[in-house]
């Protein structure tokens, strides 16, 4: 990038001013040739402010700013996701600043996408929550029977292990928000998000009552019947097992998801079980995610 002092020398706007504007591509290209001095633009960021404008989900938040020479201090990523979005969207736009403002730009601590889908009213517990979210789709690796389907699933895989942004995320928290509100019943240290993924999944197909009973064994090791109900023990002694540190990545979570699994599916059938084996099938499918 070049240096703010390459940027126009004429005082374009002597007073500070505010408006909101609706900018199209073309235009947005214009004050882009403006855009001295700013960081290396973040290709991801650009994408998915696309993404939300194409999408109609785009509104107006912080505004666009322009020094009183015309250059660009604060938005570049928002109007280059305008030229690659293709749809006019409506900024506040204020010109008329210093120059030295861009010293005092960005150097607050940004909202996390939790944050940010709390503030749009997504429930509470919004990294318990999107946790969940993430790991209810690990039931796609464990349908991959064909080369096709598995080459999907290493493709969601590999998805899977980068960022999210809210807007990615919103559709499935709001979609199933009363099986995360269920799951989200019973909390403890033993209650992690695999175990959360499956209760969300079998939320829709299963006994509530017995779901819950599940949860609360894995939470204090108690059951009404230890014959039938064993495998909620068998579980929660796994879960009881840390990882070594450095062990509980997305292999690791993935295996605990396949045991929630086979546990779950036994208890609800009240079934004993002897061995707890990670599933290679998945008991609880959800269109959404499979």
């Amino acid at each position: 990038m070049t240096d703010l002092n390459e940027g126009s020398k004429d005082e374009l706007y002597p007073n500070i001013s505010t408006s909101t504007e609706f900018i199209e591509g073309e235009q947005a290209k214009t004050l882009l040739i403006s855009n001295f001095g700013n960081r290396f633009p973040n290709a991801r960021r650009v994408a998915e402010y696309a993404r939300a404008m194409s999408s109609g989900e785009w509104g107006l938040g912080d505004p666009l700013m322009f020094d009183k020479f015309g250059n660009l201090l604060n938005g570049q990523h928002r109007l280059m996701a305008v030229v690659r979005s293709g749809v006019p969207v409506e900024f506040i736009v204020v010109r008329g600043l210093e120059p030295d403002s861009k010293k005092y730009l960005d150097t607050g601590m940004s909202r996390t996408v939790s944050q940010i889908l709390t503030m749009r009213g997504l429930g509470t517990n919004m990294d318990k929550r999107v946790a969940t979210i993430r790991a209810m789709f690990y039931g796609s690796k464990l349908k991959s029977k064909n080369k096709t389907a598995e080459k999907n699933a290493e493709r969601l895989w590999t998805d899977l292990s980068q960022a999210k942004s809210a807007t990615w995320l919103e559709p499935f928290l709001v979609g199933h928000q009363d099986a995360l509100d269920f799951s989200l019943r019973v909390s403890g240290p033993n209650i992690t998000a695999p175990v959360r993924a499956v209760i969300s999944r079998a939320y829709y197909i299963e006994n509530h009552e017995r779901l819950s009973t599940f949860m609360i064994g894995i939470l204090t090791g108690m059951v009404a019947n230890p014959e039938t109900d064993n495998s909620v023990i068998t579980l929660r002694n796994y879960l009881l097992k840390k990882p070594q540190k450095g062990g509980g990545g997305k292999d690791y979570q993935m295996l605990v998801y396949g045991k929630v699994e086979t546990a779950l599916r036994a208890f609800v059938k009240k079934e004993s079980l002897s061995t707890l084996q990670s599933t290679a099938t998945e008991y609880f499918p959800l269109a959404d995610f499979d």
